[in-house]
């Protein structure tokens, strides 16, 4: 979780903590003066937590802002598995855990595309262009962080037409 805070305290990080609703764990680091990452502890789906932080290693606790626990992202199902190099086909996943709401992109190898939700809890991801071999299927947040798991799909050469006999036929097939 990184949060964004005001009125920095420089203090070493050993006084440096965060508290969701009565758990406490340290700082995990900072990624600039005004944003700071902490680790969550686990907790029961759907309650929500006050976030709060300390920078004097608990005395003073900042106000809390409202954090929910959510279980992971699952992919239950996929498909196709197999995709032809050209890319433009649309591989759908039927997720759990997950809301029509959320932002979710695909990255596909080293491409990311947005992907468009088809009901509920599917999601559908456009191929694109890619060398055969396999290839990382990942949802990807609104924070480029992944989640679910990495799904492997298989690209294979497109068939290709290379001759053609006869050119030309009749009407009447």
């Amino acid at each position: 979780v990184f949060g964004a805070f005001e009125h920095y305290l420089n203090t070493t990080s050993y006084h440096r903590l965060c508290k969701f609703g009565t758990k406490v764990t340290a700082m995990t680091g900072m990624a600039n003066s005004t944003l700071i990452q902490c680790s969550t502890p686990n907790h029961p789906r759907g309650e929500d937590f006050g976030i709060s932080i300390s920078f004097d290693g608990g005395m003073h606790w900042s106000t809390s802002l409202l954090f929910e626990f959510r279980p992971p992202v699952h992919i239950t199902s996929f498909s196709p598995t197999k995709v032809p190099s050209t890319g433009d086909v649309a591989i759908s996943l039927v997720l759990d855990n997950c809301e029509a709401r959320m932002n979710l992109r695909c990255r596909f190898g080293p491409s990311i595309e947005l992907a468009v939700w088809v009901s509920t809890s599917m999601i559908q991801c456009i191929t694109p262009p890619h060398s055969p071999g396999f290839v990382s299927l990942a949802l990807l947040n609104d924070k480029d962080q992944i989640i679910g798991e990495k799904i492997p799909i298989y690209v294979h050469d497109a068939p290709r037409i290379h001759t053609l006999y006869p050119r030309f036929g009749v009407l009447t097939g």
